[in-house]
């Protein structure tokens, strides 16, 4: 039995890194867009942190998800810090209004603001490109919330929201967990260098 608990809490370990290890190279990503774009500070990748936690909390969109999102928001569409809260709800709320996969969403929005709102459009929101961001990302925020808001939020508050939106805190205990196994892994790999 002591070599099955073993296994047991071995798998769960290897589960936790796993975890801590996909909102850690999310956060990343976004970092790295923000960079790229010259909006890069430390308090503006914890801003965007605390509203994709804002988000995980009332839908049910888990929040490395939604910072993955957000770093294509930065990278594909040229989204700024003055635009991302509304770019997101968005991107939230077509991702449940049609029953998209997020990422999906997430990228037909950053193309919309781009100038490339030919998706959305075959799905029947009344978009166009005008070559100036900030009136393309407007435009489609606009439409998408005409159609679509509150989606993500009403799914996030169905049976079946209410279960993943725990499943999202578990997730949240699992990625600390994987925190705390990495800095004592870390530890250990130092001592050889």
């Amino acid at each position: 039995r002591p070599a099955t608990g073993r296994r047991s809490l071995s798998s769960a370990g290897r589960d936790w890194v796993a975890s801590s290890n996909e909102q850690e190279e999310a956060t990343a990503a976004l970092a790295q867009a923000l960079r790229s774009s010259g909006e890069f500070t430390q308090e503006l990748l914890d801003q965007y942190g605390a509203l994709a936690a804002g988000f995980q909390a009332t839908t049910t969109a888990a929040d490395e998800l939604t910072t993955q999102g957000m770093a294509k928001l930065v990278s594909i569409g040229g989204v700024t810090s003055d635009q991302m809260a509304a770019a997101t709800k968005a991107s939230l709320d077509l991702s449940a209004g049609l029953t998209l996969d997020l990422g999906t969403a997430f990228n037909m929005v950053a193309k919309a603001a781009a100038g490339h709102g030919q998706a959305l459009q075959k799905y029947g929101l009344n978009v166009s490109s005008t070559k100036n961001q900030l009136t393309d990302l407007t435009s489609v925020v606009a439409e998408i919330e005409r159609k679509f808001s509150g989606a993500a939020e009403a799914m996030g508050t169905t049976f079946t929201g209410e279960v993943v939106r725990l499943d999202n805190a578990f997730g949240e205990i699992k990625e600390t967990l994987g925190d705390i196994i990495k800095v004592g892994l870390k530890a250990h790999f130092e001592q050889y260098d």
